[in-house]
């Protein structure tokens, strides 16, 4: 039986907080877990470390997709 590694975020604790309150008042027009919305603030963060002298990081809709859910980009 195949077991799958747990996944590690570093992302602030008080980001963390703060995007659980954004979150719980603006609700997005889609279906998504907090769990999403954590990996992608994870993600730009371990591109803007890796990737010092680049400004912006841009992630695909194909991409989030990938890693997130398949809902994303339709309404509810």
């Amino acid at each position: 039986m195949r077991t799958s590694k747990p996944i590690v975020l570093f992302i602030p604790d008080n980001l963390i907080a703060d995007l659980d309150d954004y979150l719980e008042y603006n609700a997005p027009k889609f279906k998504a877990k907090n769990l999403y919305f954590y990996y992608v603030i994870h993600y730009l963060i371990k591109q803007q470390i890796i990737h010092k002298d680049v400004e912006y990081h841009f992630i695909t809709t194909k991409y989030l997709k990938k890693i997130t859910c398949n809902n994303i980009g339709t309404l509810c």
